[in-house]
């Protein structure tokens, strides 16, 4: 039968590091596999430590109709009131349907589709509704990638921005309120039947605005021509 001769070995580690007992390197590149596997355990550690102290947490889904999860981070699961990513996906349809506050949906794809259309990024704001019920603010920052396989997925990172979002409704609020009172003092200022003028200290006495009942009980046919007539 067909034999085969091995005609070249190539490896990384250098053989000065051969022991007397080898022919290649075989304890050197155990103990560089092993550095090399506590050196990435450290930097997961790290990545882990980082995102617990953030807000919020990483969610990667597939680009479907209701953006259905292949991972989601303990932290975000927190955020949703399950104790980790298992509880969650055991308790939900494992998409971010099942979170987001069903008035908000529609708006937020139609949002995330329309960036995609622009770039492979997106931010959008929207609620979502706990495991208890309650209802939060969050911030979906994400990025639409292809992934070693072929396959398109979307990373995101989703922040809890409650006080914020609040914070922003109550100045809102706060702006219609005083327009409102502003034009329901405007109608009041115009059709109140009295004349009311505003003016200047002497000596000059001039005139700063007006109502209609002014011009109109002195004779005149505008305000135009009833400060002519007066100044």
């Amino acid at each position: 039968g067909t034999s085969f001769e091995i005609q070249h070995i190539h490896h990384s580690l250098d053989y000065n590091a051969v022991a007397d007992d080898e022919l290649f390197p075989t304890k050197a590149g155990e103990e560089a596999y092993k550095q090399l596997q506590e050196s990435l355990a450290e930097k997961d550690h790290q990545i882990d430590l980082m995102l617990s102290q953030l807000p919020g947490g990483m969610v990667i889904c597939h680009e479907n109709k209701d953006f259905t999860i292949e991972f989601i981070s303990g932290s975000l699961a927190h955020l949703l009131g399950y104790d980790s990513m298992e509880e969650f996906r055991q308790c939900t349809d494992g998409t971010c349907r099942t979170f987001i506050y069903p008035g908000d949906y529609d708006q937020m794809r139609k949002d995330v589709m329309e960036s995609f259309l622009k770039s492979d990024e997106y931010y959008v704001e929207y609620r979502i509704v706990k495991r208890d019920g309650s209802v939060i603010w969050v911030s979906d920052l994400g990025k639409k990638l292809r992934t070693p396989d072929g396959r398109l997925v979307i990373y995101s990172f989703i922040s809890d921005n409650t006080k914020r979002k609040m914070q922003d409704l109550e100045i809102l609020y706060a702006n219609q309120e005083v327009a409102r009172q502003a034009r329901f003092l405007g109608q009041l200022y115009t059709s109140i039947p009295c004349g009311i003028i505003q003016f200047t200290p002497g000596p000059n006495f001039k005139i700063i605005s007006i109502n209609p009942m002014v011009w109109q009980f002195y004779g005149f046919h505008s305000e135009k021509e009833y400060r002519q007539a007066v100044s």
